[in-house]
């Protein structure tokens, strides 16, 4: 006996006209389950999300099993099997035995047939009908199937009701059509089919105040105008336009004016850039002779389906003969992608071709194909392409269509051989984030809660598709508030479980997978481990450390990921994952514990190389070898890289990473300016220090935690940070570690104004230099003891120790330390009141500076450059000085830039005025 499963409604299996017992209400969801994916395996994951949703009890999987059984022996009288298999279950019985199927199928041979077959066939698959899909089962998939149903139900009605409109029915359909226009009052389309059938009944009158009434509610109530088929038939109306006449009653057009599009989404907000680029690229003549061909690719996810078939929508009227619209399937989860030989016969039953007159081989389809569009205005939507030779086939020749494609990669196959104009497509920003969900759930609820919702949109990071399973959970349960969807995504570790949305086009990790599972196994390998790699990006040189790969044989691969949207490459040689893509990829790498450790060693060596290249008192292998400039950019480059490698080494424990890495980035953020990042590095290191039980590494980690207060003017701070560091220092008898807190303590003394306390402690790190034979020590010394004596009217000593201090700079080839003698020349010179002496001195210093890449000490001499100009009258040039030092700092957000705006706003180019600003 034959079984039919009936899904459109109540949940029910029949046989010869009789319903079938198939036990209790939880094992006939089962059965429904199946039969959605009727000759395809479904996980048992999957089974129990679909019956018990997303809080099954705790052996939920053994009793779905025990339920399979009972269906096995219910079923088998009826030749249909439920079949075991590796990845699941798979009910075995032809997909056309369930109504939801058959529904679907006379669907898509209605759209192909001619008038009056189609009528009749689209007939039937509405007759299939009985209510709400699966009855009362109520969890998320079933919730998305019974609203992806609805929609497709609603567009085979409105196709329906084209056809009959066409053949001179319309007086049969107003009733119909005017209940339905009372419930669904912004439903466009079905406006305009109510306002001709009444315009075609004689009812003028009443199709105008129809058309009226839809224009004001829709401006009352979403505040938009009729969109633009709507207005035409009103224009037409209005002119008594011939075209409206009503056909003979049973008449049909001679040909198929496709009409495929899927219904208009809902909820799309923003991305009027982007609609633009598609407006100027798909318009007519847009690509002279050829059909204009857009690729709108990005990653998955992020809504490129939406958009096409948003624009798609707006712009139907632009193609009189109408629209066909495919899914490739190229990424779907669970399906292989449409070959182009069945998607070109798909094309064709959309134009009207019967399967009879469908020629035997694919070239002649093509011709035929091909024909039948150069005769028309129609446009193409391609979604979901994977490659570009499964679309080539598919592309009219005619200028007067248009083909708008989807796809993950941007094709380049069809750019270079097609012309198609690729249109990237990136994440949204955080107010279309919102707009998103306010789209879903209202904006009265995210008003209420506006810290969860900020929430909501940093851990979705700008992905519609991880926007839209968010407001779907929360739409299912109002009762909740938004702050408990934000606690599910909180941790990274579990956050894709947040994303789940129980089906497979809405399941964040589904939709990854497909991407991934379209490149090769190296590109695959290569994805996981960039995903255990530190920092929001990576460079290429650290990517070949990662791998152990030469650029030749990475680059394929980082090409792959890179088209497929799984990688960024957002500056030239460095790349990035979105941050959802990037929790995905990490799960994928296991355990990261060997990436790690390789890339901290990485990282740890070359930033210690770097920094030996911008402090000579470092002094080690290889010490100003390199161009410090270079090391300025790698660390400029590296910044935020630097930060997550500390963070990660503390958090596995991994100490004395922790104090190579923040040793290491010391020099660069001081010459930065970048205080803050500083004082967090130097307690992290202290935090190490104690952990590892080593008073040098602690003394020296508190040192460096004083040298950004004072910098901060956390001054009371500074001074208990040194006075620690000077214990443990003396205590271990490092007398190097020792000079350089007694430098430090001079340093607060000194900002401060404390001069000769400074100079007292300069003095004790001068001799400690000496008895180590420190050279680069003693050079720095001695230029600080003559900035102390500048500033206590001594600039005679301040001028001869920084001679001193001079030499043993150039002797050492330390240009940066040359830069702050030259400084402190100027200064002492100053002082003396040689104008000219300090600013030839002054300008040695900025190109010592500039030329080691320290930009804050550049702006700093720049100032008192600038303050010695405006003092000897050249005003100009004095402004144009601090206006350089005001650009640098801004760019550093250093608090400084400001006090300095303010000094130049007090000059003017009078030099009457110059001397408001000789002290800056």
């Amino acid at each position: 006996m034959s079984a039919e499963f009936r899904l459109l409604g109540e949940i029910e299996l029949r046989s010869g006209g009789r319903a079938v017992d198939i036990g209790h209400t939880k094992q006939t969801y089962v059965l429904a389950a199946l039969a959605v994916d009727a000759g395809r395996c479904v996980p048992p994951d999957s089974l129990v999300a679909r019956v018990w949703g997303a809080d099954p009890p705790r052996r939920a999987r053994e009793t779905t099993r025990a339920y399979l059984c009972r269906l096995r022996q219910a079923l088998e009288p009826y030749d249909v099997v439920i079949i075991r298999q590796a990845a699941g279950y798979l009910l075995a019985v032809d997909p056309l035995a369930v109504d939801l199927h058959r529904f679907r199928h006379l669907v898509a041979a209605a759209r192909a047939a001619a008038a009056p077959t189609a009528q009749q066939t689209y007939a039937a698959a509405l007759g299939l009908w009985r209510g709400d899909p699966l009855g009362l089962l109520d969890t998320p998939w079933s919730a998305e199937l019974r609203a992806e149903l609805a929609r497709e139900r609603e567009a085979a009605e409105r196709d329906h009701v084209d056809l009959l409109l066409a053949g001179g029915r319309h007086a049969e359909l107003i009733g119909a059509l005017t209940a339905r226009a009372a419930a669904e009052p912004f439903d466009e389309r079905l406006a305009g089919q109510l306002i001709l059938a009444l315009y075609r009944s004689d009812r003028r009158a009443d199709a105008l105040a129809h058309y009226d009434r839809v224009r004001r509610q829709l401006a009352d109530e979403l505040g938009i105008d009729p969109g633009p088929s709507l207005r035409q038939l009103h224009r037409q109306m209005l002119r008594a336009d011939a075209s409206l006449a009503a056909p003979r009653a049973g008449a049909a057009g001679h040909r198929a004016k496709p009409r495929q599009l899927p219904p208009l989404p809902a909820a799309f907000t923003g991305r009027a850039a982007v609609l633009s680029r598609l407006d100027a690229a798909l318009r007519p003549g847009a690509a002279g002779k050829a059909a204009p061909v857009v690729v709108v690719h990005g990653p998955g996810g992020v809504g490129k389906t939406w958009l096409a078939v948003r624009w798609a929508h707006d712009n139907a009227d632009r193609f009189a003969d109408g629209q066909l619209h495919l899914n490739l399937r190229g990424f779907d989860p669970g399906r292989d992608p449409v070959p182009p030989e069945v998607a070109v016969r798909s094309l064709l039953y959309g134009l009207g071709v019967t399967a009879a007159a469908v020629p035997p081989d694919g070239d002649s389809q093509v011709a035929l194909y091909r024909s039948l569009m150069a005769e028309r205005q129609i446009l193409l939507v391609l979604d979901n392409a994977r490659t570009s030779a499964q679309v080539e086939p598919l592309l009219p020749g005619a200028a007067s269509c248009a083909t708008l494609i989807t796809a993950r990669s941007g094709l380049p196959d069809l750019v270079a051989g097609h012309s198609a104009r690729p249109v990237p497509l990136a994440t949204v920003d955080d107010a279309e984030s919102a707009q998103v969900l306010a789209g879903h759930l209202g904006a009265a609820r995210l008003t209420a809660e506006p810290a969860a919702v900020a929430e909501l949109i940093r851990h979705c990071a700008g992905l519609p598709l991880a926007l839209g399973i968010v407001a779907g959970r929360a739409a299912l349960a109002p009762e909740l508030p938004l702050s408990a969807f934000a606690e599910d995504l909180r941790e990274s570790s579990a956050r894709l479980d947040g994303l789940d949305g129980g089906g497979l086009r809405s399941n964040l990790r589904a939709v990854l997978a497909a991407s991934l599972a379209a490149v090769r196994p190296a590109a695959a390998d290569l994805f996981g481990r960039l995903g255990a790699a530190p920092g929001p990006d990576i460079a290429l040189a650290a990517v070949r450390r990662l791998t152990g790969l030469a650029r030749g044989e990475l680059m394929p691969s980082l090409r792959e990921l890179i088209d497929a949207h799984l990688v960024q490459e957002h500056q030239p040689g460095r790349y990035r994952m979105h941050d959802l893509v990037r929790l995905y990829a990490a799960e994928l790498a296991g355990d990261p514990a060997p990436v790690r450790e390789r890339m901290l060693d990485y990282y740890a060596t070359t930033a210690l190389a770097a920094d030996h290249t911008l402090d000579l008192t470092r002094a080690g292998p290889g010490a100003g070898a390199a161009d410090p400039v270079d090391a300025m950019v790698w660390f400029e480059q590296e910044h935020q890289v630097l930060l997550s490698c500390v963070a990660q080494a503390a958090g596995c424990g991994a100490d004395r990473q922790v104090l190579v890495l923040v040793r290491a980035m010391t020099t660069y953020l001081e010459r930065r300016g970048r205080w803050h990042d500083r004082t967090a590095l130097q307690r992290a290191a202290i935090r190490a220090a104690l952990r590892l039980g080593d008073p040098g590494a602690e003394a020296d980690a508190r040192r460096g935690l004083a040298v950004a207060q004072i910098w901060l003017g956390a001054y009371d701070a500074a001074a208990g940070e040194l006075a620690t560091a000077r214990e443990r220092f003396g205590a271990a008898g490092d007398r190097a570690g020792l000079a350089a807190t007694h430098r430090t303590t001079a340093r607060m003394y000194a900002r401060q104004g404390r001069h000769a306390d400074a100079l007292e402690h300069d003095e004790q790190a001068l001799a400690l230099f000496r008895q180590e034979g420190h050279l680069a020590g003693q050079a720095t010394a001695l230029n600080a003891i003559g900035w102390h004596h500048a500033h206590l009217g001594r600039p005679a000593t301040a001028i001869a120790r920084c001679r001193q201090a001079l030499a043993l700079h150039e002797r050492l080839g330390d240009r940066f330390g040359q830069g702050l003698t030259w400084d402190t020349l100027g200064a002492a010179y100053e002082r003396t009141g040689d104008h000219a002496h300090a600013m030839a001195h002054f300008r040695l210093a900025v190109d010592a500076f500039r030329s080691c890449g320290d930009r804050f000490q550049e702006a700093d001499t720049l100032r008192r450059l600038g303050a010695v100009l405006l003092g000897a009258g050249a005003v100009p040039d004095g402004c144009a000085a601090w206006r350089r030092a005001a650009l640098i700092l801004e760019d550093l957000g250093h608090p400084d830039a400001g006090e300095i705006r303010r000094d130049l706003g007090r000059v003017t180019t009078d030099p009457a005025t110059a001397a408001l600003a000789a002290v800056p």
